[in-house]
């Protein structure tokens, strides 16, 4: 389904004169495309709206939960994670599925160009 969303909004990006494209470097782990970053947000807020992956101040809540995790009882602290929700680092939209979403969408222009 993911990948069908993609194909489908990288068809109107291109019909609008834009270009749906992925990063190819993969030295640079958290460098992400302008659509992927995009289809990634709008999927966010239509699924998971609660998901805190944006907010400018991510670095401050992890620093909030290794202090409370800190300050939890011995017994406790391995019962109870010291990270961030994967809602609030994992993208939903992975670049698999940019590349898939792609490929199909330059399988289709090359069958509809006679």
């Amino acid at each position: 389904m993911i990948v069908v969303y993609v194909a489908e909004v990288a068809d109107i990006w291109r019909s609008a004169g834009l270009r749906p494209t992925r990063v190819f470097n993969r030295s640079c782990v958290g460098k992400r495309s302008k659509f992927h970053h995009f289809v990634d947000l709008v999927l966010t807020a239509i699924v998971e709206p609660q998901s805190r992956r944006y907010d400018s101040n991510l670095d401050a809540a992890k620093q909030q939960i290794l202090a409370a995790h800190a300050r939890l009882p011995d017994s406790l602290r391995p019962e109870v994670a010291a990270t961030l929700r994967h809602c609030d680092v994992e993208w939903l939209v992975s670049d698999d599925h940019l590349k898939k979403a792609l490929r199909e969408l330059v399988q289709k222009k090359a069958v509809d160009t006679p």
